[in-house]
């Protein structure tokens, strides 16, 4: 073959070799990218700083702060009596809040397709009426139960818009004691009517 014809053909491979190979000075893919951390959750030495962390669970969609740092395993959600169901338990809250804090469209309990949240905000969390010994027959003989009303608004954002949610709600908390310390759990949150 000839010089002429060999040398066009050599430079074509090396710069069609070069191509599929990527730049060389282009930087390597991190390997370990870092891991987000967790948001910080307060020890919950009374029941507003229980309420601290639900709001942090709620706007930083952490499920496994919801579950582990707020959550009693006690946990009712009770509903409104014009409801289908009287109240949910723990796992079933939780089945709940995991497709709410999934950021992706899911299928919710009554077979309908829910909207991708991509963001909440819990825009109040004011309470109205002190935290008082519970009076909730769910949760008699269970040591230092204590209830409180709270006005909540959270406006969850999804691709169309935002939902608002204003409500009500009691919340009780449950103390329990871990390592030594007594901190406060929530063990049941209540729809109140408007």
């Amino acid at each position: 073959m000839n010089d002429r014809k060999i040398l066009p053909l050599l430079l074509a491979l090396g710069l069609l070799v070069l191509a599929l190979s990527g730049c060389i000075f282009s930087p390597d893919p991190d390997p370990d990218p870092t891991p987000i951390d967790p948001p910080d959750y307060e020890t919950a030495l009374t029941p507003e700083l229980m309420m601290a962390n639900f709001k942090t669970a709620y706007e930083e969609k952490d499920i496994n702060g919801y579950r582990d740092e707020v959550l009693d395993d006690r946990f009712l959600f009770f509903f409104l009596e014009d409801e289908d169901q009287a109240f949910w338990d723990k796992t079933e809250d939780l089945a709940s809040m995991t497709n709410l804090f999934s950021g992706e469209a899911r299928t919710n309990s009554q077979g309908q397709l829910t909207r991708a949240i991509s963001q909440i905000t819990m825009d109040q969390l004011t309470l109205l009426e002190p935290f008082t010994a519970s009076d909730n027959l769910y949760f008699q003989g269970i040591d230092g139960v204590l209830m409180g009303l709270y006005k909540i608004t959270i406006v969850l954002t999804h691709p169309a818009g935002t939902i608002t949610v204003d409500s009500n709600q009691r919340f009780y908390a449950a103390p329990q004691v871990e390592n030594g310390v007594t901190i406060y759990k929530l063990i049941g949150q209540e729809d109140m009517p408007s």
